[in-house]
């Protein structure tokens, strides 16, 4: 008989919310998150582990599980001695060693006491699960301790992206003999390869040699069995009862959603020096005290950045697929209001339009999506009718929380209907641009102009660097912008009050 946890939590769904955590936790480490952030991840791992003992009702007690309980849990210690430089290299290498030898040593005890069919199972589970986490502490410890580049995160990311991947295309109850011989010699090699890179005695070509080496087996290995699980689905996808194939594609629906996210965590947060450069050109606008507005903050990438300059944020994100992101990443803020709201011309309720597989293209503007969707770059852009969202007006937000030093509009062709919900002019602000929609944004000038003298400036998308060293007239930057290729890259144009003192600093 089931418990109410086996109920409500399958293992199945254990393993698509121990991916995301993963694959979360492997992001933070990226972006260079504290150390209390990454030390939550960690947590979340090691206590989502427990709840696999309970989905599947493993039999703790049996001496192969425990072995392998060893070796899901023997990294504990090890992060937290290596955390407080108490710990010699030799013995690190000496702990994952031995770590590593309860991996044939579970196996080897499962077959010598026995086991039932439904204990095979379980173990199994157990096992897979266990290898996983193990190797993604491995890879965590190599970047962090052994100072190993980022790209070795990459053999603990591999096996949760494809988990997430064959959520849609299903997995094969039986793989042919060749994949499965050749599945597990990989894993053997790409594990050993990641014990044997904590041989910091070796020459460190040869270390990192061998990892490649691993990484790039391992990456075949799972390409292979992706096209088994691929070529699986679309033979059978025909004789599927219409219920079936309904919840394939709501699982295709959720998935594409999820997919979207993660490209859009990995879009704004995976560049290292992204922060830096961000810092260097927001410092220029933003200080101790100031105030700072994000309209369309969607994963709130400037959010960080602006509060570790001392700014209050004031946020606004009408996607609800986007909350969770926000209020993990960015929830702990004693300095940011978050609003789940959209911006515009007038206070009222308005329509937004997603395609789940590429969230940061969502709008409320209909007539923008016309525009663009006849142009190459958004052509496969599938917008349908999404969520209902409340909507402000700058002029409410600035009654509320006072005149922001800096407002980043980011909203998908809507930017003029959030100029328009504005009386009194800003001393700073960015506005997206984009080159297959510039009518729009030559608009955008046109209401600046009216609301101050403004001078501007242009960044590519995503490069944080201003184009010119100095400022530039309305007619300059309108000139740019109609001069531009339809497939150009799109950015944001940057304004600024003429009555602001002149930066005297050199443009990133």
């Amino acid at each position: 008989m089931k418990t109410p946890l086996n109920t409500f939590f399958t293992y199945q769904s254990w393993k698509y919310a121990h991916s995301f955590i993963a694959l979360l936790f492997l992001g933070t480490v990226v972006i260079g998150a504290g150390p209390g952030i990454q030390g939550v991840g960690l947590g979340l791992l090691y206590l989502h582990m427990l709840v696999l003992l309970l989905v599947t009702r493993a039999a703790v007690l049996r001496p192969a599980n425990l072995l392998t309980l060893l070796r899901a849990f023997g990294t504990l210690p090890l992060l937290l001695f290596i955390k407080s430089n108490s710990i010699s290299e030799l013995t690190v290498l000496s702990t994952v060693i031995l770590l590593l030898c309860t991996d044939l040593a579970d196996g080897y005890v499962a077959r010598r006491f026995g086991k039932t069919a439904s204990e095979s199972k379980t173990g199994a589970k157990l096992d897979e699960e266990t290898d996983a986490l193990f190797t993604l502490i491995l890879a965590y410890l190599l970047y962090s301790y052994a100072g190993y580049g980022a790209w070795v995160l990459s053999f603990g990311a591999i096996r949760y992206l494809f988990v997430l991947l064959f959520a849609l295309s299903g997995t094969r109850v039986e793989y042919p003999h060749t994949f499965s011989s050749f599945s597990r010699r990989v894993c053997a090699i790409s594990v050993s390869t990641l014990a044997g890179g904590f041989a910091l005695f070796l020459p460190q070509p040869l270390r990192t040699g061998a990892l490649l080496t691993g990484l790039a087996l391992l990456t075949l290995s799972f390409l292979w069995e992706a096209a088994l699980n691929f070529d699986h689905f679309f033979s059978h996808r025909q004789n599927r009862p219409a219920q079936t194939r309904e919840g394939l594609r709501t699982r295709l629906r959720n998935l594409s959603k999820i997919g979207g996210l993660l490209k859009s965590f990995i879009i704004y947060y995976a560049v290292p020096t992204k922060g830096l450069r961000m810092r260097r050109l927001y410092r220029r606008f933003l200080g101790p005290g100031t105030l700072a507005f994000d309209i369309g903050s969607h994963l709130g990438n400037r959010i960080g950045v602006w509060s570790r300059l001392g700014a209050r944020v004031v946020a606004l994100e009408p996607n609800p697929d986007c909350r969770p992101f926000l209020e993990t990443l960015h929830g702990h803020r004693s300095n940011l209001i978050f609003l789940p709201m959209a911006v515009g011309a007038q206070s009222g309720r308005a329509t937004m339009y997603s395609d789940p597989a590429h969230p940061t293209l969502n709008t409320l503007s209909a007539e923008w999506i016309k525009t663009v969707k006849s142009t190459s770059p958004f052509a496969h852009i599938n917008w349908t009718a999404g969520c209902e969202t409340q909507v402000i007006t700058l002029d409410m937000l600035i009654r509320d929380y006072g005149v922001p030093d800096f407002c980043k509009i980011d909203v998908e062709g809507f930017e003029l209907q959030v100029l328009n919900g504005l009386s009194t002019p800003l001393p700073a602000l960015s506005v997206e641009y984009l080159p297959s929609a510039i009518e729009e944004a030559l608009r955008c000038i046109e209401r600046l102009q009216v609301l101050g003298n403004y001078e501007f400036n242009l960044s590519a998308r995503e490069t944080m660097h201003l184009k010119w060293k100095q400022w530039q007239s309305a007619q300059k930057i309108c000139s740019e912008l109609k001069a531009l290729p339809v497939n150009a890259r799109a950015g944001d144009i940057y304004a600024r009050l003429l009555s602001i003192e002149a930066d005297t600093g050199v443009a990133e």
